[in-house]
């Protein structure tokens, strides 16, 4: 049953007459809303409560926006029949719950955002059906926890829990996921990550894990992310990152490590010695936590010749090629000194390039004596 516009919540009906050529609620048919396309924008109208019937024979509607409003409940069944709807916002407003059933037969649906609403939890099976969604905003919705599967029924491209109270995320909760560009997890509580929480995420582009209380980060965390642009690190706990922490990130556009504990963190090269044959050495830089990008590494010796007089440690990589010592007199050494900060002060030492903005640590030469 189609429920007349002029019977529908007063915002609702001005809303749908705005898109429509008609200048009466009354003159409105059926098959005025069945063609309606939208976008219907409700946002911010003052909407403290829906009717039921508020939203029916709009078949066509493909885009609704009921953000910012005041509504602390939903009718069930309000967005029956919407079978072309693929984006909807409920974000910004009061929900505590929402009914059973209530994205039941919304096969279009590709992003929904619920985020700023004080939800507390959300359900097992929430996104059971909705396989088509490819965007989910659960941001600032107080969630504590978030259960294991929650997610397992979908292939979304971008995921926000940020500005929750998780203090951790269940092992897993990402399988499934290949798809997933974007993920937000910042300013939530979390002291650790479990490990391989993001195996499998070969096209994650950026990942927010800022304002945490990370105090650790599992060995080859990020090892499966080489498409990562951007990781944000800053504003946890960390006094230490571990060895081969940024092996596997060949893309890496920007790396925030700032206001942590061990910010600037002292990340040292190493020089190696592979090999001897009369007066001529052949070395290797390691740089033993990852290179985060392209690291060209000068080379100074003395008493000795060098070929090449350069190296570089390819992103994600922790070795560089290997070079040449040639004594020339005695003893000898080799001096190798990776990129250095480029501005320093309020926004503390980071490295700048036209590609790149990586903050919160400090490259630490090498030095190297011929025994």
């Amino acid at each position: 049953m189609v429920v007349p516009l002029c019977d529908r919540t007063p915002e609702v009906r001005d809303g749908i007459l705005a898109l429509l050529p008609a200048n009466d609620c009354a003159a409105v048919t059926p098959a005025d809303l069945r063609d309606l396309a939208g976008p219907l924008n409700l946002r911010n109208r003052g909407i403290s409560a829906l009717r039921a019937g508020d939203f029916t024979g709009l078949a066509a509607l493909f885009w609704l926006d009921l953000g910012h409003n005041r509504l602390d409940s939903l009718p069930a069944g309000v967005f029956a029949g919407l079978v072309s709807l693929a984006q909807v916002s409920l974000g910004d407003n009061s929900l505590r719950a929402l009914p059973a059933g209530l994205f039941d037969g919304l096969d279009s649906l590709q992003f929904l955002s619920l985020g700023g609403n004080p939800l507390g939890s959300v359900p097992p099976g929430f996104f059971d059906g909705l396989d088509k969604l490819e965007g989910v905003d659960l941001s600032r919705a107080s969630l504590s926890t978030l259960p294991p599967d929650l997610f397992r029924p979908l292939a979304v491209t971008s995921l926000n829990l940020g500005g929750n109270s998780l203090r951790s995320v269940p092992a897993g909760f990402l399988d499934n996921q290949p798809d997933l560009s974007v993920l937000d997890l910042s300013e939530n509580l979390l002291s650790d990550l479990p490990a391989g929480a993001f195996h499998g995420l070969g096209k994650l582009r950026q990942l927010h894990l800022q304002g945490n209380e990370l105090t650790r980060l599992p060995a080859g965390a990020f090892a499966d992310l080489g498409r990562l642009e951007f990781l944000y690190l800053e504003r946890n706990e960390l006094a230490v990152l571990p060895a081969g922490i940024f092996v596997g990130l060949a893309s890496l556009r920007r790396l925030w490590l700032q206001e942590n504990p061990g910010d600037p963190f002292q990340l040292p090269l190493e020089i190696r010695e592979l090999s001897r044959s009369g007066t001529t050495s052949t070395l290797r830089v390691d740089f033993p936590p990852g290179a985060p990008f392209a690291m060209p590494i000068e080379l100074r010796a003395t008493n000795a010749t060098l070929s090449p007089s350069s190296v570089t440690i390819p992103a994600g990589a922790t070795r560089s090629n290997e070079f040449a010592v040639t004594d020339t007199g005695g003893s000898w050494s080799v001096t190798a000194s990776g990129p250095k900060s480029n501005l320093t002060g309020g926004g503390g030492n980071y490295l700048r390039s036209v590609d790149g903005d990586y903050r919160g640590f400090i490259v630490a030469d090498a030095v190297f004596r011929s025994r």
